[in-house]
């Protein structure tokens, strides 16, 4: 019996694990408060020396010092919590393809657009396919033999997206001549074309429906220091008709 109680006493509690960390936390803020380089520490460190306050007066600023304290250390990771970055929509984009300095062939990109939610830049942007499903002949999902968390090709190994200015992330591009459907990874994925032949295989109707599972890690900049911030998360169901080269999007 005393076991069963144990184990569920240790279940109740293990949550606390980290509160030494925490308790170390407020009490460096805490003390950089009350003794720190502010204009109020220093203001409280004058009176404290020179104006004797009264012993409440010592206990109201303490007790004050340590709920701000615990309020900053929340806030921090509030923040770090809170999105900053959203997939807005879904498009086309036509590139042609050159080859000694002619055009050879076209391709048309699925592109996802992003908009960072704040006035700041968002940094260390990287995206990730993290698995593709394909909509089976019963009409259920299922998933497709392609790796799981593929990073995509963006341009840069970690993107800065700043305000009014952000990059379009390439899902995936359709090529023209050939109909393939080629997912813009990047050349290290070391995954061959063919592969991606036999997972977007056209059925003799041109009918399929695929689920791309994105997800984009990102990180802000505090006191000069890059801070992991909420990844974004979207699905973009794509659907292709008669016509290969025009499938319809949706994001989910």
């Amino acid at each position: 019996m005393h076991k069963v109680f144990f184990r569920w006493l240790t279940r109740k509690f293990e949550t606390f694990n980290l509160l030494p960390d925490y308790f170390r936390s407020t009490a460096r803020c805490w003390q950089n408060l009350l003794w720190g380089e502010g204009l109020l520490a220093v203001l409280w460190g004058i009176y404290f020396i020179v104006g004797n306050p009264r012993a409440w007066i010592n206990w109201a600023a303490v007790i004050l010092a340590l709920f701000v304290a615990g309020y900053y250390i929340w806030r921090a990771d509030h923040l770090r919590l809170m999105p900053k970055l959203k997939i807005t929509e879904a498009r086309f984009q036509g590139t042609p393809v050159e080859r000694n300095q002619m055009i050879v062939d076209e391709r048309t990109f699925i592109q996802l657009i992003p908009k960072c939610l704040t006035e700041s830049p968002v940094y260390e942007c990287m995206a990730y396919l993290q698995r593709l499903d394909r909509l089976t002949a019963d009409n259920q999902w299922e998933e497709t033999a392609l790796d799981r968390n593929v990073i995509l090709n963006w341009g840069e190994d970690r993107v800065v997206l700043h305000p009014g200015a952000e990059k379009p992330l390439n899902v995936f591009f359709i090529q023209h001549r050939t109909k393939q459907i080629i997912p813009a990874v990047r050349s290290d994925a070391d995954i061959p074309w063919p592969k991606f032949d036999s997972i977007f295989a056209r059925k003799p109707e041109g009918i399929g429906a695929f689920r791309f599972y994105i997800q984009i890690t990102c990180s802000d900049r505090i006191n000069g220091k890059y801070v992991s911030i909420a990844p974004v998360r979207v699905c973009l169901e794509v659907r292709f008709g008669a016509d290969r080269l025009r499938p319809s999007l949706d994001l989910m």
